[in-house]
């Protein structure tokens, strides 16, 4: 799957854990339900953060059901969040957008499989786009607050000599809209004001993560880079580390603001694991995090890098227990009794996190 918070259950609580993939099981199966067993492959982190969003503006706790799922490490029955509920429903809308989205660039760039049946992945996109417009209807909420903004993309990207800001303004503004409609969905529109800008911010660090990231790739195949063409090589670490400050910064001090009469998980994963992942990818950490935001910032020595590059690897394994994955592996502290019966055997974090092969993970 992909998403900003792609292996953001690394150091969370294993309560914490099992909230997160229960919101990403539910819009799996609200997928499903909408647009048939093939369609779950565009599930994604951004879009399970919606459901959260959803629930954490709602009194009660989001409705659940029972599933079994391979994908989970669980043979046995688990209650997952019901894909009846609106956060699942929109989070399956956009994810569907999303997907749709990204097999249409693929065979513009003539990327991966898609360049060999590239009709045949069309029709699938199309499809996809149609019925996520259906589904969005029913929610109130207009696709094209995201997808007018995904075709102003190339356009953009054709302007030569604007700044990085310029040209992450299309994913900006699509994630502010997303964001902002939870407040209607959930009765809360006092919220939307805050919540819009809050999308814009994530926007922003969704397209500088992914364009640190690509960079080189990018460049190898002389493909548009918003880093690459707005900032001089020699500055790219240091003008994202500034951007990803500045936004973080943001989107910390409005999630102050907001109503939410169910914060927790989602200040874990907006918070918290935003800025984890913010530093896994820029090299990065907070010196610390008071409630008036979070100042300062170091670069980390070599060795809590190659942990910290070991930890990831570990927890984007294909093989891997998403669920019972040990703290000592995925967390950056013991947890109590350092590893259950189905995990590794190792006595501390260090020496977990210090092997070439996770024992923990696979």
């Amino acid at each position: 799957m992909f998403g900003v918070l792609r292996g953001a259950s690394c150091a969370m609580k294993s309560d914490e854990r099992v909230q997160w993939m229960n919101h990403i099981c539910g819009v799996c199966l609200a997928l499903r339900d909408e647009c048939g067993q093939t369609s779950r492959v565009t599930t994604n982190y951004d879009s399970a953060l919606i459901s959260v969003l959803c629930e954490a503006q709602q009194e009660m706790p989001a409705e659940t059901v029972q599933s079994t799922c391979p994908l989970r490490g669980s043979r046995m029955r688990s209650d997952v969040v019901s894909p009846q509920t609106v956060g699942a429903k929109y989070g399956a809308v956009l994810a569907l957008t999303a997907g749709a989205t990204k097999i249409e660039d693929h065979v513009a760039d003539g990327e991966h499989i898609f360049r060999y049946v590239p009709n045949f992945s069309r029709h699938v996109a199309a499809r996809w786009q149609r019925v996520g417009t259906q589904a969005a209807h029913r929610l109130g909420f207009d696709t094209r607050s995201i997808t007018a903004q995904v075709a102003h993309q190339d356009e953009i990207e054709s302007r030569s000599g604007e700044d990085f800001y310029f040209y992450a303004r299309p994913t900006e503004l699509a994630m502010g809209s997303a964001f902002q409609h939870t407040a209607v969905l959930t009765s809360r529109p006092h919220n939307a004001p805050l919540l819009y800008e809050i999308g814009r911010m994530f926007g922003r660090i969704m397209y500088l993560l992914d364009a640190y990231q690509d960079y080189a790739e990018d460049l190898a195949r002389h493909q548009f880079n918003g880093l690459a063409a707005s900032v001089p090589a020699d500055q790219i670490k240091e003008v994202s580390q500034q951007v990803f400050e500045q936004a973080y910064t943001a989107v910390q001090d409005r999630m102050g603001q907001l109503d939410l009469p169910r914060p927790t998980l989602l200040r874990k994963l907006l918070i918290g694991q935003l800025r984890q992942q913010g530093g896994n990818v820029l090299g990065i950490r907070r010196i610390s995090c008071a409630t008036g935001g979070c100042h300062g910032v170091v670069r980390e020595d070599p060795l809590e890098t190659e942990r910290r590059r070991r930890r990831q690897a570990c927890c984007d394994a294909p093989v891997h227990c998403p669920i019972d994955c040990c703290e000592c592996c995925c967390g950056d502290a013991c947890c109590d009794s350092c590893c259950n019966e189905s995990c590794c055997q190792a006595e501390c974090c260090d020496a977990c996190c210090q092997v070439d092969s996770c024992c923990c993970c696979g």
